[in-house]
């Protein structure tokens, strides 16, 4: 999380929020002089200071195919403590079924993602997102996306998405897809010169590596993925991630144009 003068950078797992800290500390801070705090990683709205909460709340958001793709191959399961509230499963339930676990297939992956619990929610949370038929990366994106979400799932559950959707709308998305140039946009809006800016445009991404206590992980997980999302799924996972994660599709429809493209 960062917080500016007038803005909270809120940062997802996963999502680009390395680069988008990295080029605030460097060009917003840095080379403009603005101070920011850099608190609580990837603190979510409810973790926003008290006196910060009126300020705009700034996030990332990714194509959810490449998410999956970039969890699994990231492999941050394995071989470390996870912290509760990122986890996708129920370690001990995931081992019972599946005995190659933390080595596991991409599907089997999806499988276990879609199937067991939402370990991070509290029991009233799990069960509004189990009524809605949320994915685990909706359940995760709404917690960046808006404040009191669970109240929002609870609306959406009788009938009302309107208001979620209302509250997202007031939120500063940045596309992973479209990173460079998103944030050079939003640097400009926070009153950065274009020339104190620019290095942003041309700044490579960040691919963080998973090497628990130094060790390199086995079949090529905790490294930077070397393929496209799609040589990953298959029909049958494609349509799971489209079936369970539909709210953020309805949320952001573009993703599901720009996935059509790719059987």
């Amino acid at each position: 999380m960062i917080i500016g003068d007038s803005f909270v950078f809120l940062h997802p797992p996963k999502t680009g929020g390395s680069f988008v800290t990295e080029a605030l500390t460097e060009i917003y801070a840095g080379r403009f002089g603005h101070p920011i705090v850099n608190v609580n990683k990837h603190g979510w709205t409810d973790h926003i200071p008290v006196g910060h909460r009126s300020k705009q709340i700034v996030t990332t958001i990714r194509n959810p195919f490449d998410y999956y793709a970039s969890f699994y191959v990231f492999g941050y399961w394995i071989n470390r403590e996870v912290e509760h509230w990122l986890s996708f499963r129920d370690d001990e339930e995931a081992k019972s079924r599946f005995p190659g676990y933390p080595y596991i297939s991409f599907a089997d992956f999806i499988q276990i993602s879609f199937e067991i619990g939402y370990n991070h929610l509290a029991p009233p949370a799990q069960a509004l997102a189990n009524s809605l038929r949320l994915g685990p990366m909706t359940v995760v994106m709404l917690q960046y996306l808006t404040p009191d979400y669970s109240g929002l799932m609870e609306r959406a559950v009788n009938g009302d998405i309107g208001a979620l959707k209302r509250s997202v709308a007031r939120t500063k998305i940045l596309r992973t897809e479209s990173l460079n140039r998103e944030t050079y946009d939003w640097l400009l809006q926070l009153g950065v010169p274009p020339a104190v800016a620019e290095p942003v445009l041309s700044k490579p991404k960040i691919q963080p590596v998973n090497t628990p206590d130094g060790v390199t992980l086995e079949r090529g997980h905790g490294q930077p993925r070397q393929v496209h999302w799609s040589e990953l799924f298959d029909a049958r996972t494609k349509a799971a991630v489209m079936e369970r994660e539909w709210l953020f599709f309805d949320l952001f429809p573009e993703y599901t144009t720009n996935s059509m493209s790719v059987s």
